[in-house]
């Protein structure tokens, strides 16, 4: 499982720290791929969600510029916690194993 950061909301200044990260959007991904060559085919699934940041510890903070992917990553991942990420990882591989093997549909029988 992947997990993707799409941005940061943040406060220009805050208890005299300048950038002040409040809340991470993110998404966890996972794809398979089944097959090889011409024959593969890739299943996706995806969760999004966001998580809100404890304020910030003026002896402990980094700089909106400093912060690396890896640091946000790391952030969501420890917010959300081991048994709750299992979790979501669960989900993404029950909708990957319902694209490989569906057991639901949906149309309209007029426009097949």
């Amino acid at each position: 499982m992947i997990t993707k950061i799409n941005t940061i909301d943040r406060a220009i200044s805050e208890d005299g720290l300048s950038d002040v990260c409040k809340t991470v959007h993110y998404s966890f991904i996972k794809n398979k791929t089944v097959g090889e060559g011409d024959d593969a085919k890739t299943y996706s699934a995806s969760s999004i969600g966001t998580i809100g940041l404890d304020a910030p510890d003026s002896e402990n903070f980094t700089a909106y510029a400093d912060i690396t992917e890896e640091d946000a990553q790391g952030w969501v991942e420890a917010k959300i916690g081991a048994d709750r990420l299992a979790e979501i990882e669960a989900g993404l591989d029950a909708q990957i194993t319902e694209q490989e093997t569906p057991t639901k549909a949906t149309g309209r029988p007029w426009n097949a």
